[in-house]
């Protein structure tokens, strides 16, 4: 098996309580091997915790696995049943993603590009040369790949959460289409 680290980006505004305590269970209960490396910021954007990611990545081999406090911010129960379904998708069936990372650079959710998806980004810049992005920003990736990146920008805030996408990688998307409640109904009854 290959060297696995997870960094979890804690944003400490807000309700990030609740996201802090169901990824660290969801690491617990599925057998997580590896530490985790938890960078506690005020800051609104994730860039300085993916730049940790990137300056693991330039010193090591193996696969990073990624998250944040998502819905710390706006606490509404959409954005709870998101981060729920990323975190069983991504943290919960780490050892099925290493397996997919065999054969691809990244494995996440709702991988989404503009040409898919015109017009949909509201105010988010998205890249013109048709890179797409895990909406939502929970994902796995190899660190050869992750080598591949410049480092993050702090602003706009959303260049975090597109930083997986700027070399095209080959992905897996584990649950396709946009985030939407209809895509993960167990969570929803």
């Amino acid at each position: 098996m290959p060297d696995v680290r997870a960094f979890y980006h804690a944003w400490l505004d807000g309700a990030w309580e609740r996201p802090h305590f169901e990824f660290g269970q969801a690491c617990a209960q599925s057998g997580f091997p590896a530490e985790v490396v938890v960078n506690w910021s005020r800051a609104t954007s994730e860039a300085p915790t993916i730049n940790l990611v990137r300056d693991y990545a330039l010193e090591n081999d193996g696969v990073v696995l990624y998250a944040h406090t998502k819905g710390a911010a706006t606490v509404e129960p959409f954005r709870d049943r998101w981060r729920r379904s990323m975190t069983a998708r991504v943290v919960a069936r780490w050892r099925e993603n290493l397996a997919l990372l065999e054969d691809h650079d990244a494995v996440g959710c709702h991988w989404l590009t503009e040409a898919e998806y015109p017009g949909m980004f509201g105010t988010m810049t998205v890249p013109a040369d048709g890179s797409g992005f895990f909406g939502g920003n929970f994902w796995m990736a190899r660190c050869d790949y992750l080598r591949t990146l410049p480092p993050c920008k702090d602003a706009p805030r959303w260049q975090a959460e597109q930083w997986i996408g700027i070399n095209h990688p080959r992905v897996v998307d584990l649950l396709p289409g946009w985030p939407h409640d209809n895509r993960w109904p167990e969570l929803c009854g």
